[in-house]
């Protein structure tokens, strides 16, 4: 099917008052009855947009997708070509999404229907890259890393994707699907009595300092090392008559903070008894600090500037009392 088989003209459902349809929520309860918004019907044109995909590494193979919207088509010829009719004047988001020897790769593009048919549309897209992780222990320390995953930390991942590290039958990790963009990455959940030392890519330690990928990239260097010395504290949590205050909510975090997020906080909920432990500290300055009710940025705040100040050294435990802070 093609352009010519589409009707240019067709009824399609207008925004009322400024408002999507699709936004609108409409709530019933049993027995009772709802009217929901008028839906209008006008007419309006509809165009076709029009291109290709193009890559270094032409021809394109059969199997790549494009898709505007919730419309989408198969591109079969070899050239790329693609067309998709029947689009209102709007704002569109253009996908192409394929592979290359077993490599994923996508494209975005963003266009604007207005008043005439759009041609000439190309998307480039960028392969993926990979990345082959390991974890090792300091100095052959017996510590567990069966539980542990990588979680990789971004401002935000191109093209929507979120990287999913697997881990080999040999032990090692592999990230696929990773676009070029800024990245961290550490481990979670660490076992009680360790904590993540260092993760070099290369030469680079990327705990507090993300790190450039590019698309297409294959990297076998990055290294995480947990040391088994984790510096521990323990406390307990008393209001302001000195009594044990259980379910405060308890912060340790990095003084001056590291980044955000800062992975070297500990957030825990003092139990029944008012008390707490952070078990995965590294070594370092820290503010402790005890408020009633949930986390938010004033409370993180707070921690910062009148939390109780520590300096831990690896391997040390320190058990402290704190105070709630006021609201």
């Amino acid at each position: 099917m093609n352009c010519d088989d589409f009707i240019r003209h067709r009824p399609h459902a207008y925004k009322e008052q400024g408002e999507a349809l699709d936004s609108r929520t409409i709530h019933v309860d049993s027995g009772q009855e709802a009217s929901g918004p008028w839906i209008v019907m006008a007419e309006t044109t509809t165009y076709r947009v029009s291109g290709r995909v193009v890559s270094e590494r032409a021809p394109v193979p059969a199997g790549w997708r494009v898709t505007i919207g919730h419309r989408s088509m198969t591109v079969k010829n070899s050239n790329g070509a693609f067309e998709i009719c029947g689009l209102p004047p709007g704002e569109y988001g253009i996908r192409a999404d394929g592979q290359i020897d077993g490599r994923r790769m996508i494209g975005d593009a963003k266009i604007r229907v207005e008043k005439e048919d759009l041609n000439d549309v190309r998307i480039a897209p960028e392969p993926s890259a990979s990345i082959r992780a390991r974890i090792e222990t300091e100095d052959g320390a017996s510590v567990d890393s069966s539980a542990m995953d990588i979680l990789t930390l971004a401002d935000s991942f191109p093209h929507d994707s979120l990287p999913q590290p697997r881990r080999e039958p040999d032990g090692s990790f592999l990230i696929d699907e990773i676009y070029t963009g800024d990245y961290r990455f550490v481990l979670s959940p660490l076992p009680s009595g360790s904590y993540l030392k260092s993760a070099r890519l290369g030469e680079q330690d990327v705990i507090d300092t993300p790190v450039r990928i590019r698309g297409g990239e294959l990297i076998d260097s990055l290294v995480f090392t947990v040391s088994g010395k984790a510096s521990i504290v323990t406390g307990v949590v008393q209001d302001e008559g000195g009594a044990n205050l259980s379910g405060a909510t308890v912060i340790l975090q990095p003084d001056p903070k590291h980044g955000e997020p800062d992975i070297h906080t500990c957030f825990r909920t003092a139990d029944q008894g008012g008390s707490f432990t952070c078990d995965n500290l590294a070594p370092g300055k820290y503010r402790a600090a005890a408020w009633r009710g949930s986390l938010d940025e004033k409370a993180r705040n707070d921690a910062g500037s009148k939390g109780v100040p520590l300096e831990l050294s690896e391997g040390q435990h320190v058990s402290i009392v704190l105070h709630v802070l006021d609201q």
